[in-house]
């Protein structure tokens, strides 16, 4: 269930960046106190902001699972690889090849660090006989 609520606060992480960059676009250019009380009713804004909870609320219910290092880095990274991909479909931003292959080494570190995660430990504790043969 902890990957369910990581993979929904990766999604809400992208989700909020989105509609946190729609909101700016209709930043008042002139600040006073009526345009910026109109933008704090800005529906865009307000759904970055319900976005954000849903990341909080997830990331921490995946938390109690799941060690500190490999939530972080799922929710950070994954996070940034979708924000490249979304401003590029939705935004028109253009894609470099430094950009791709950035994405692809994240994706590629994520993996390397969730199988190490994952790998059998260690019994250090006879260090006598590394291979854990039994001694006679």
């Amino acid at each position: 269930m902890a990957w369910i609520f990581l993979t929904i606060a990766v999604l809400s992480n992208i989700t909020s960046n989105m509609m946190f960059k729609l909101a700016m676009a209709a930043f008042p250019q002139e600040r006073t106190f009526e345009t910026l009380l109109r933008f704090a009713f800005n529906p865009y804004l307000w759904a970055g902001g319900l976005a954000c909870v849903l990341l909080l609320g997830c990331y921490l219910l995946a938390l109690r699972d799941l060690s500190l290092m490999m939530s972080y880095v799922f929710v950070i990274s994954l996070s940034m690889v979708g924000i490249t991909v979304a401003s590029v479909v939705f935004f028109g931003d253009a894609l470099s090849l430094k950009a791709s292959v950035g994405a692809a080494l994240v994706i590629a570190g994520v993996s390397l660090i969730a199988s190490a995660n994952h790998a059998p430990e260690v019994d250090t504790a006879d260090t006598a006989n590394p291979v854990g043969m039994a001694a006679r």
